[in-house]
């Protein structure tokens, strides 16, 4: 029990009851203690749970999800099949010239990868067509970037986002979203599934 003096801060006579709501002597009213604040989320969990109970971020979490745009992957396919089918038809003019009567073998080498590149990109389309897309609340717990080819290297760049039920998973992303991103950002995701996981969108909430 605290043994500190209390005393009316109007007319300074002692509180007999440290209980008690008004002066016994002048009869005016104690203000009331404060509250103590609610203890801050520490965990990501914690987090995660505050964010989903929030009226602003539920009403969105409601809202349909945008399927992403592929509408230019078929071009994009499309203009890479001709560049490669160009390139053959060179390689292939220029042995001609040349008198080679030999097995082609880099055409072949050539056909082949276009093949294998445009199965797989074909396959891609179809699990994201056939996955329905998610959104949830996620925080964002790790970046990372990958180079990969020759010259010039190709880069691509994935998140790893951790959800509500503690659970993680790395997901790939545009690179001018990475650039926008940063670690410990909270937020709502939307992923789609299949082969290759995406980030379409990552929203951020103001106080969040």
């Amino acid at each position: 029990m605290s043994n500190e003096v209390l005393k009316c801060p109007h007319c300074s006579a002692l509180r007999a009851d440290s209980n008690a709501a008004t002066c016994s002597y002048c009869g005016a009213t104690f203000a009331g203690r404060a509250l103590a604040p609610p203890p801050a989320p520490v965990t990501t969990r914690e987090r995660l749970a505050w964010l989903e109970a929030q009226p602003e971020v539920r009403a969105y979490l409601e809202r349909p999800v945008p399927r992403p745009d592929e509408s230019g992957l078929p071009v994009r396919g499309l203009l890479l099949g001709v560049g490669v089918l160009a390139l053959l038809g060179i390689v292939l003019s220029g042995s001609a010239s040349r008198g080679d009567h030999g097995v082609p073998v880099l055409p072949i080498c050539l056909g082949v990868v276009l093949v294998i590149a445009f199965a797989r990109s074909r396959k891609r389309r179809r699990e994201r067509r056939e996955t329905p897309p998610k959104r949830r609340c996620a925080a964002i717990v790790g970046k990372r970037t990958e180079q990969t080819g020759g010259e010039p290297t190709r880069t691509s760049y994935f998140l790893t986002l951790e959800f509500a039920s503690g659970r993680r998973h790395e997901y790939g992303l545009e690179g001018k979203a990475y650039a926008l991103c940063a670690e410990d950002d909270l937020g709502v995701a939307d992923t789609v599934g299949g082969r290759g996981d995406w980030l379409t969108n990552f929203r951020r909430f103001p106080g969040a």
